[in-house]
């Protein structure tokens, strides 16, 4: 039970000087910030949407219909209210992103953000790349995401100015990162899983993919995706390996040494399938940044010549 115990806290808690989860911060909120949300929510596709539909949900999201059940009837959604909660994530993504009360921001960063995905998917049509992304998020409230790299960091410097950055440690900047990579190989599961559960070893003799590719390389103008639907035998190949990929993405968490193979072949499948079929899983590609292990690579790369290979110098 202890050795169990250990393992338990060695996987999920190890010591770590907050370096990681501080790059994962800043690269996921930056292109959060500067990339997905002035494409996929923009504010402009925010507005539109609501002098379209009145005002009247299709299928209300269960966010959305907490804030409508919280606030007065007529006050979400709303242009004076889609600009307030924009304004908010714009802000409150800058200072999350420079790290400045970094864990409350990054709770308004998040809870801005899956308001306006919520918004968005109220009105009938669903996606599901942003939700991974919105869950880590979050996540970054609840943890040291300002330990490393930030204002934060620079004022607790200040106050305690011999304390050492590289030698102060904690046991829970990792867990974040460990969590999201098994919510992602649970989407990636979950999706060869039903895939298999629903066509069986069917789905992988290449008809099937034909048939998706072709249908969506015509709808999103993909003429890349037309030529793929005529090759039957080589959708048999992508098909084999694009349900492989999924059912056994977890690899990547439990054997370290094939993890930058199985992250390779999941920027292939995902950009094949935007070139082929119009579909973009970029924030899912994003998210592979919580496998790498930042503090390992620094230290090998400041670890000396003779100490790697121990042997002693010329």
């Amino acid at each position: 039970m202890n050795s169990l115990v250990r393992k338990w806290n060695a996987f999920w808690f190890p010591e770590s000087t907050g370096l990681r989860l501080a790059i994962c911060r800043i690269t996921v909120v930056a292109a959060q910030l500067f990339f997905f949300l002035p494409r996929s929510t923009s504010l402009h596709q925010q507005l539109a949407i609501v002098d379209r539909a009145g005002g009247e949900f299709i299928n209300p999201q269960v966010l959305t219909r907490l804030i409508c059940a919280v606030l007065p009837p007529g006050v979400f959604p709303t242009h004076e209210a889609i600009l307030v909660i924009y304004t908010l994530a714009i802000v409150s993504g800058i200072t999350t992103l420079i790290g400045l009360a970094t864990r409350f921001s990054a709770f308004l960063f998040a809870a801005a953000n899956c308001v306006m995905v919520a918004h968005l998917y109220s009105y009938g049509e669903k996606h599901h790349p942003e939700a991974v992304f919105c869950i880590f998020l979050m996540l970054l409230a609840f943890c040291p995401s300002g330990r490393r790299l930030s204002v934060d960091a620079i004022w607790r410097r200040r106050k305690k100015p011999d304390a050492s950055r590289d030698q102060s440690t904690t046991q829970f900047a990792v867990w974040p990162l460990r969590l999201t990579q098994i919510i992602l190989a649970m989407a990636y599961l979950c999706a060869g899983l039903c895939k298999l559960r629903v066509s069986g070893l069917r789905w992988m003799n290449g008809y099937t993919l034909q048939h998706h590719v072709f249908g969506d390389a015509i709808r999103w103008g993909k003429p890349l995706g037309v030529w793929l639907a005529q090759q039957h035998e080589l959708c048999i190949v992508l098909s084999i390996a694009a349900i492989t990929l999924e059912v056994f993405f977890f690899l990547a968490i439990v054997t370290p040494r094939i993890m930058p193979l199985i992250l390779v072949s999941g920027v292939l499948l995902h950009v094949g399938i935007d070139l082929t079929q119009g579909a973009t899983f970029f924030q899912l590609i994003l998210l592979y940044v919580v496998f790498i292990d930042f503090e390992k690579r620094r230290a090998l790369r400041d670890t000396p010549i003779n100490e790697t290979t121990n042997t002693a110098p010329a």
